[in-house]
């Protein structure tokens, strides 16, 4: 391969200038995508006062927060609307692809037993009824 001169490199440059020019937004843009990022979360802070809800906020509600965001996922709906009780999962379930989770109990009745907290807490019903025990209270 041949080594190119000053002069031949120059008349390329002469030839494509706009290959070789380039306008300066088109050569400084990850630097003003930074820049831009850097302004809008120091206005997000500031605006929302970030500091200040992170000082006040009650962080021994944060377990109970979580808990309830995880288990809303696992949820299922129960289908009234048809001849017998049906339990729907969410389309992408984390309980996999034919979940059928030990805490959902499908009585020989028809109806269905959810267990929330073993058998202290948990809810049986069926079409017509609900049954809610909690603490061994009915």
């Amino acid at each position: 391969m041949a080594t190119m001169t000053a002069d031949e490199i120059r008349a390329i440059e002469e030839r494509f200038p706009q290959v070789f020019r380039q306008p300066l937004y088109k050569r400084f843009w990850p630097l003003l995508l930074i820049a831009g990022t850097t302004l809008y979360l120091a206005y997000a802070v500031s605006f929302f006062s970030l500091p200040q809800v992170l000082r006040e906020s009650h962080w021994e509600r944060l377990p109970l927060f979580l808990s309830q965001w995880i288990s809303y996922d696992l949820q299922p709906e129960f289908r009234l609307d048809q001849p017998e009780i049906t339990p729907k999962y969410p389309r992408f379930s984390a309980l996999g692809e034919n979940p059928n989770p030990d805490w959902v109990i499908r009585n020989p009745d028809g109806t269905y037993t959810v267990q929330i907290d073993g058998e202290a807490k948990s809810v049986t019903f069926d079409k017509a009824r609900a049954t809610i025990v909690a603490y061994g209270e009915t």
